[in-house]
């Protein structure tokens, strides 16, 4: 009876030991995962961390250009609803004026067709320009040295990205427009070539000024 006691009593301390083992074992299994998620949440953070600082370090550096200009009394741009010549432009208009030998606006302009040429002589050409001439403030640049020339007419950009148009005027007048719109043009603009079609002689001018038609 007692050995029987005895053997009962040391099973279930076997049982009550393996029971403890498996405890203990999913205890260090369950404690070895959450180390290796510690570990990962860590390095996630670090990484976060170190792509945070390069982002900020990227602004910074983009950023201090700006900074600089504006500390050396650089104008931040205007924004303007009307577009803004190039500064080059006066000395176009100015080399571009003494082709007409002295003369003044367009009113000088009837003088002149009358005492050189033939009187009442006006020379007429309908022109297209081709290659980057849209975007470039090409219009208003030729309607500025066509008032500084004397010549009537117009201006207009096309749906094929050319800008066509006609000049009237005396035919000196007429020939320094049609060099400038073949060589020079706007500062931004490339010229690839200039198509004049209509030359003729008109008895007095179709147009009282030149114009920009949309």
């Amino acid at each position: 009876m007692v050995r029987l006691v005895s053997s009962e009593g040391a099973a279930m301390r076997d049982r009550d030991e393996e029971a403890a083992d498996v405890v203990s074992e999913k205890l260090r299994k369950y404690r070895k995962r959450k180390n290796t998620w510690t570990r990962r949440l860590w390095k996630y953070r670090l990484l976060l961390g170190l792509a945070g600082a390069a982002l900020i370090t990227l602004v910074y550096v983009r950023a201090r250009p700006n900074s600089r200009a504006e500390a050396g009394g650089a104008q931040p741009l205007r924004k303007s609803s009307q577009p803004v010549l190039d500064e080059a432009e006066p000395v176009q208009v100015h080399r571009l004026s003494s082709l007409r030998g002295g003369g003044g606006d367009r009113k000088q302009m009837s003088g002149a067709t009358a005492g050189g040429g033939e009187a009442g002589e006006i020379a007429a050409i309908s022109y297209e320009v081709h290659g980057k001439v849209q975007g470039v403030f090409f219009r208003k640049h030729t309607k500025r040295v066509a008032d500084s020339l004397g010549v009537v007419g117009w201006v207009m950009n096309t749906k094929q990205g050319t800008v066509t148009g006609e000049a009237q005027g005396a035919p000196e007048q007429v020939a320094a427009m049609e060099n400038w719109l073949g060589t020079e043009g706007s500062p931004k603009s490339v010229i690839q070539r200039l198509e004049v079609s209509k030359r003729r002689t008109l008895p007095a001018p179709s147009f009282s000024s030149f114009s920009i038609r949309k």
